[in-house]
């Protein structure tokens, strides 16, 4: 765990950490030839979710150099499962569901596994050239769904927590 991955896009790389079990966490940063880690680390992690290795394991997606997680990323990640056009919500983590306990549905991935690590290629490069990956878009938990749910939880259990 904690491998620097490179990832080859149509305009340069992007740039991922290895988390363990398939989890990835993705750098908002793209660079036209491969950057150093000390470069790639200054920038803030985009997103993170467990995708197919598949590209890692045939040397598409390279590792680039190794250092041990930083706690924040050694944490298991929060996502969300919601069926659309219903107000079920629940968060997974700790290889379970559990009900909506006020977290910020805003901030948090959808729970999926991206089979095809191609998917998250073009995700990456879509957001460096400024638009939203409509499949990431549709899973979301609508903005004004969320919002409610976030108020009523914090109404009800003593006020609203600091995002």
């Amino acid at each position: 765990m904690g491998e620097f991955i490179a990832i080859p896009l149509r305009s340069g790389f992007a740039f991922a950490r290895y988390r363990g079990v398939s989890g990835f966490a993705f750098y908002d940063f793209h660079a036209p030839q491969i950057a150093a880690i000390d470069e790639i680390k200054r920038h803030p992690i985009l997103f993170t979710l467990y995708c197919n290795s598949e590209r890692l394991a045939k040397g598409v997606w390279k590792v680039i150099g190794q250092e041990p997680l930083e706690p924040e990323l050694a944490v298991e990640e929060r996502s969300v499962r919601h069926s659309h056009g219903s107000e079920s919500v629940h968060i997974y983590y700790d290889g379970k569901f559990w009900p909506y306990a006020g977290e910020d549905l805003t901030k948090l991935e959808p729970c999926a596994v991206w089979d095809t690590p191609e998917q998250v290629e073009e995700r990456l490069r879509l957001h460096f050239i400024g638009r939203p990956y409509p499949w990431s878009e549709r899973q979301k938990v609508p903005l004004e769904l969320a919002e409610r749910l976030y108020r009523e939880y914090w109404a009800k259990h003593g006020g609203e927590k600091r995002r």
